[in-house]
C-alpha cells in the first residue's frame, strides 16, 4: 500500500513540474518566434524542460498500466 501512494505522490508531483514546465516552454517558445532574448539560452531552456515531461509522461503510463492491471485482477 505504501508504494501505491508513494507512486502516486510521485505522479502528482511530477505532473505539477511538468505542467509549469510546459508554461515555460511557451513563453520560451513565444520569445523564440519573436527574437526576442538570447536564443542560446532560450534553447537550453526548452532541451532542460523537456525532461521532466517526459518522465511525468513515463511515469504516468507505468502508474496507469499497474493500476489498470490490478483493476481488471480485482473484477474477475
Amino acid at each position: 500500500m505504501k508504494t501505491k501512494n508513494v507512486s502516486f505522490l510521485v505522479t502528482v508531483i511530477l505532473g505539477i513540474i511538468s505542467a509549469g514546465c510546459l508554461v515555460l516552454s511557451y513563453q520560451v517558445g513565444d520569445d523564440i518566434w519573436n527574437g526576442q532574448g538570447n536564443r542560446e539560452v532560450q534553447w537550453e531552456m526548452l532541451r532542460i524542460s523537456f525532461w521532466p515531461m517526459a518522465a511525468f509522461h513515463i511515469v504516468f503510463f507505468v502508474n496507469a498500466t499497474i493500476l489498470l492491471s490490478n483493476w481488471r485482477k480485482g473484477s474477475k
